[in-house]
């Protein structure tokens, strides 16, 4: 009735996407710097014929001897861098690595073999066992370099329309200096007022596009989240799908193991396991199954627990993770106001007595307590004989998520679905009305035969070992 396998959730960092600056400008030295060449090139590096005279004592005192380049040195080059389980649990229904043990009452019926009794007490043998996209700077291509003529002189841009000759004034030299006219033409600076609006609207236009690439980044973000959440619903779907259909293809059907029991020792081969009722106890008598009834419990560390406790048992120390199924502490003292409670548990007393201790301290709640040694042992499968309690059975009625396990007293048995970690249960709070109705009756067994009809099911299973 207990699973290792636990779900649990990691968070995932977003990334602010952010703008690239923009890049360095180089100058014309940066550039001979880069491509290897020398800013003070001598005239004879350059291609220059060296005169003599006084032009070549000058051009020895800037660039050094004949032969001798005053350029940087290069750069210096970078340095090379199974224990036995005492937790009587039903598996999920769903495909799962083995549980820790035994499994859920035990396993299937074989095929073609009869099954066998074996009354468990002392001395009894052992049960069986995403980055966002970097963002280009539209300072990386808002401005374009400027370039200063050399030739000639530059002139002051003139008013008005353009000459005759299609071009402005300031388009042309005087032609003195060449005797005609059209000589090259002048690039001519903005104003720095002008050149300052221009960058303060380069810097508004590049701030806009990096909001919007902001803002398209986060968008970007959201749909994927939204993608991620979509595609977790769609596979938690699939799935409980699954799980449906590996119910529905089980191999152990409880019903078709019920439906072929063998008869049970004679009752004096079975001694009675509990005291007399005293005279103030109540008439009907409660019995509770424990592990995926009221609670569920796992030596696998769980992410969300109530109870944490250590268990030793066969040499070795555990421990115990418990979660409480929702509404069990409203659901036991209200159930103990009105009946006799008794837990009756397949698992070990090692386990399920301390835990019981702990969830119902000074046995305000539960009255008696049942474990493994008081159980029948059919083909791997431990099922609770009611009629070891020395109780009458039209006063008593058992409550189990496994339906074998009142198998020989099907009429008496309350079905109840498996629990695990669903926070919105609300099964226990189901059961009090139909529980408060049988007060007042003389024999249970009718109202349950006729509130959950499982001999229907039991007449409509194969026989076990048939599919």
């Amino acid at each position: 009735m207990w699973s290792p396998r636990e779900k649990a959730q990691p968070n995932d960092a977003s990334e602010t996407p952010s703008v690239a600056s923009p890049p360095p400008v180089s100058t014309p030295t940066d550039a001979k710097h880069e491509a290897g060449g020398n800013p003070l090139a001598s005239p004879k590096a350059a291609g220059a014929t060296p005169n003599g005279g006084i032009f070549n004592s000058f051009s020895k005192m800037l660039f050094g001897g004949e032969g001798e380049e005053a350029g940087m040195p290069e750069p210096n080059g970078a340095p090379p861098a199974d224990p036995h389980a005492f937790i009587t649990s039903s598996p999920r229904r769903s495909p799962a690595p083995p549980a820790f043990g035994a499994g859920a009452h035990g396993g299937a019926s074989t095929p073609g073999t009869p099954l066998s009794v074996h009354v468990m007490g002392d001395g009894s043998p052992p049960a069986q066992t995403a980055m966002s996209p970097r963002t280009g700077s539209l300072l990386d291509t808002i401005f374009s370099p400027v370039f200063n003529s050399i030739f000639g002189s530059q002139k002051a841009p003139a008013a008005g329309p353009a000459g005759a000759g299609g071009a402005s004034a300031v388009d042309k030299h005087d032609g003195a200096d060449g005797g005609s006219e059209g000589g090259v033409a002048a690039t001519v600076q903005p104003p720095r007022e002008t050149r300052d609006a221009a960058a303060q609207r380069a810097a508004a236009a590049a701030a806009a596009a990096a909001a919007q690439a902001a803002a398209a980044a986060a968008a970007a973000d959201a749909a994927a989240e939204a993608d991620a959440e979509a595609a977790e619903a769609a596979s938690e779907q699939q799935s409980a799908q699954r799980r449906a259909e590996a119910y529905a293809a089980d191999e152990f059907d409880p019903y078709a193991f019920i439906k072929s029991l063998p008869p049970l020792p004679p009752l004096e081969q079975r001694p009675i396991v509990l005291p007399k009722k005293t005279r103030g106890s109540p008439a009907l008598s409660l019995v509770l199954d424990l592990d995926e009834t009221l609670l569920h419990s796992s030596i696998v560390p769980l992410a969300q627990y109530d109870i944490v406790f250590p268990v030793h048992f066969n040499n070795a120390n555990y421990q115990v993770y418990v979660r409480k199924r929702p509404h069990l502490d409203y659901f036991m003292a209200k159930v103990a106001s009105l009946f006799e409670v008794i837990v009756f548990t397949a698992s070990q007393r090692v386990y399920a007595d301390r835990l019981l201790s702990i969830i119902d301290p000074g046995r305000k709640c539960v009255r008696h307590r049942l474990f493994r040694d008081s159980c029948v042992l059919v083909d791997g499968n431990y099922l609770k004989d009611l009629s070891v309690l020395g109780r009458e059975l039209p006063k008593t009625m058992i409550i189990d998520n496994s339906p074998q396990a009142f198998g020989y007293q099907l009429d008496n048995g309350i079905p109840i679905e498996s629990w695990f970690d669903d926070p919105h249960d609300r099964e226990l709070l189901k059961m009090i009305p139909f529980l408060e109705s049988l007060l007042e009756t003389d024999d249970v067994r009718p109202h349950i035969r006729a509130k959950f009809e499982l001999h229907k099911l039991v007449q409509g299973a194969p026989r076990a070992g048939r599919r």
